[in-house]
């Protein structure tokens, strides 16, 4: 499985892709923007994609609209991760399609439950691994 993490910060963005090949066994690309990460979707076909909300260059809600836009990219599953409580943005991506929102700082134990019960609902009947 691939997944995509769009994260413009270094040390958040190190420990998702840390977290997901240690508990998933997953294949992580990596995108520190919007611009980068469409660039990412359009190069590599990616299974999910890790998105912060809050980005320079384009942020996660203006990316996820681009996404939606193109061809396929309605299909793409995507959860949201960010500091952002505010109800709107979270109302905003909601309605932009995304399997979930986590809020940081993310408590891993719980983060590892999400991920194992979105790849189920995703049919990839993956579990985390063994700590």
């Amino acid at each position: 499985m691939k997944i995509l993490v769009v994260e413009d910060g270094s040390m958040q963005r190190l420990l998702l892709r840390r977290f997901l090949e240690k508990s998933f066994g997953a294949q992580v690309v990596e995108a520190s923007d919007g611009e980068q990460g469409l660039e990412k979707i359009a190069e590599e076909q990616v299974d999910l994609v890790v998105l912060d909300v809050e980005m320079p260059v384009m942020d996660g809600p203006a990316m996820l609209e681009e996404l939606r836009g193109r061809p396929g990219g309605a299909d793409v599953p995507v959860v949201a991760v960010s500091y952002v409580t505010d109800k709107e943005v979270v109302k905003r991506m909601i309605g932009l399609g995304v399997l979930d929102y986590l809020i940081m700082p993310l408590d891993w134990d719980v983060v590892r439950g999400r991920f194992e019960r979105l790849f189920r609902h995703m049919g990839l009947g993956l579990h985390a691994h063994a700590d």
